[in-house]
């Protein structure tokens, strides 16, 4: 029984110094000055043609590519890549095409997803499409949930309080729904539950390789939010 109690305070140790380093790489001033100035980068007008077989659209004014999906007629912000050639309205992998794929992405996806889909919620705040929470509250918020489920497990004696888990895919299912909006892929809420709760690395392999235009290098390994400022 020590030796549970010594595990768990390490865990929560680590979980701690972890939570720390994002607080200070959040309210660091150089890097909020960063991203308020790429959030105010200006926008030329490009026209768009119409059809469903109107290309993708690049705006080559921008000081990073931005592109239009024609169909349902959403504009994908410039830190959104476009859809793979021939995957138009659909994922760009199978739901398991990428879940055992065994580079950087898999591996978080398996064994510490919370920052993957911290950095989503970021992208998605940056290309205009904000959800409940961002970078930064998700992951106090997951901790903080986290340490709750581990002191209640400790107080009764036993027991799984995993809310930390329940957090990650809900907000899950938030992310996939707003994916498919954006590259009119068709589907429903009830599949994007079913796909977060019964195999949540998948969900999140998959989205990486819908939102990253190279999801073998990126997000990769890294924890912070900048992965969700590249394309």
């Amino acid at each position: 029984r020590c030796a549970t109690h010594s595990l768990i305070s390490l865990y929560l140790f680590l979980w701690v110094r972890c939570l720390h380093s994002i607080l200070q790489h959040t309210m660091d001033p150089t890097v909020q000055k960063a991203q308020d100035a790429q959030q105010q980068q200006p926008y030329s007008a490009v026209p768009v043609q119409e059809g469903m077989g109107a290309p993708l659209v690049a705006n080559a004014v921008t000081p990073y590519p931005s592109y239009v999906v024609q169909e349902p007629g959403a504009v994908v912000g410039d830190v959104m890549p476009p859809p793979l050639e021939g995957s138009q309205q659909e994922f760009n992998y199978t739901f398991c095409g990428r879940c055992c794929s065994c580079d950087t992405g898999c591996l978080m996806a398996w064994f510490c997803a919370c920052f993957p889909v911290a950095q989503m919620l970021e992208k998605l705040k940056l290309a205009g499409m904000p959800l409940c929470m961002d970078y930064r509250s998700f992951l106090i918020t997951w901790v903080v949930l986290l340490v709750v489920g581990v002191v209640l497990g400790i107080l009764v004696g036993g027991g799984n309080f995993d809310f930390a888990s329940l957090l990650l895919m809900v907000v899950l299912v938030q992310i996939r729904g707003s994916v498919r909006l954006r590259y009119g892929i068709p589907g429903n809420c009830c599949c994007d539950c079913l796909a977060s709760f019964f195999c949540t690395p998948c969900t999140v392999t998959q989205l990486i390789g819908q939102m990253w235009s190279n999801p073998n290098d990126n997000p990769g390994c890294v924890c912070d939010q900048t992965p969700a400022s590249i394309v």
